[in-house]
């Protein structure tokens, strides 16, 4: 059986459209907004694809954790002033894991974007060049409902809140610094602080919103480890070797994604397991770490009397946080 496609002519107004007249059973119609129609054995015509209902697929969402389901700090509540909360998100005020809900608070809050006081939640695009000017679309579902906001962006130092209403888009470039910062925020409301639920935020190229499909939530994982990693207390993490000087130890420690840059380690106190047997306390300190394809290297300086010896790192009650944020 062959396939004729026939297709609408585009008619002066984008609005006024209509299904094709007839169709042959074989033959693919297509009209001025997109809509599909094919024609059946008897040669009725059947609507096979709404362009409104069943949209194209989503482009892929340029933030991490843009579902917010990624929580390695493993609060519940977050109250910071410019500090880290959720994988990806800077928090200036109070976010809920729990609910997902931004509730502006009094206490933390800042006068930005030409407004008295706001609350925000941000996240970074980071090492942005030439080739990533254009226009993008900021959108997200809040309350229940998908707002979106397209722009602009390239090297200029700007900055701006967006009114959505309930909520505000912001976005942030700074002058000297290749970063771009997406963010939703919110004011002090009438009655009580602004709040407002947050399900998901997406950023894609592209001046309309598409479909967001949220990403497994070990995909998402995975992701949020080239920024940031946390390890509980009482682990084995990893194993190395004593050099033959006996000055440091140098320990890989594996993982699924390499870190986007050399992280930062948090101060730890560990025990390295030797080759022989003995077992050497060391911290509290905050080792220097390198990124590796598929691995983390710390290096543990010290004074060792097991020379050239095989160790393996674990650490106390103390959990180890790797951070390669901005």
């Amino acid at each position: 059986m062959a396939v004729k496609i026939k297709r609408e002519t585009p008619p002066s107004n984008i609005y006024d459209y209509s299904p094709p007249d007839s169709l042959q059973y074989g033959q693919i119609a297509q009209d001025a907004v997109g809509n599909i129609y094919s024609a059946d054995r008897s040669n009725n015509i059947v609507k096979q694809m709404s362009s409104t209902a069943n949209a194209q697929v989503g482009n892929p969402n340029l933030l991490y954790n843009g579902s917010l389901s990624v929580n390695q700090r493993g609060q519940t509540s977050y109250l910071q002033s410019w500090g880290y909360s959720i994988d990806g998100w800077v928090l200036i005020g109070d976010f809920n894991y729990s609910t997902k809900t931004l509730t502006f608070d009094a206490s933390n809050n800042i006068a930005r974007f030409g407004l008295d006081a706001i609350s925000y939640m941000r996240h970074a695009i980071v090492d942005v060049d030439s080739s990533d000017f254009g226009r993008y679309t900021l959108s997200a579902k809040v309350d229940g409902v998908v707002y979106s906001k397209s722009f602009y962006l390239g090297n200029t130092s700007y900055s701006d809140a967006y009114d959505m209403g309930s909520f505000y888009f912001t976005y942030e470039k700074y002058s000297g610094v290749s970063t771009w910062w997406f963010g939703i925020g919110v004011v002090p409301g009438e009655a009580g602080p602004g709040s407002v639920s947050i399900e998901w935020v997406k950023l894609e190229k592209g001046t309309q919103a598409t479909n967001y499909t949220p990403k497994k939530y070990l995909d998402e994982l995975n992701e949020c480890r080239k920024y940031y990693i946390k390890y509980p207390s009482w682990q084995m993490l990893g194993s190395g070797y004593i050099n033959w000087e006996g000055k440091q130890a140098h320990v890989l420690i594996p993982v699924g994604q390499q870190m986007r840059t050399n992280p930062t380690a948090s101060t730890i106190s560990c025990e390295l397991y030797c080759g022989n047997g003995s077992i050497i306390s060391w911290g509290p300190g905050a080792p220097p770490a390198i990124t590796r394809p598929g691995w983390v290297s710390l290096q543990f300086d010290g004074s060792f009397t097991q020379l050239k010896q095989t160790c393996c790192l674990v650490t106390k009650g103390t959990q180890l946080e790797l951070s390669a944020e901005i």
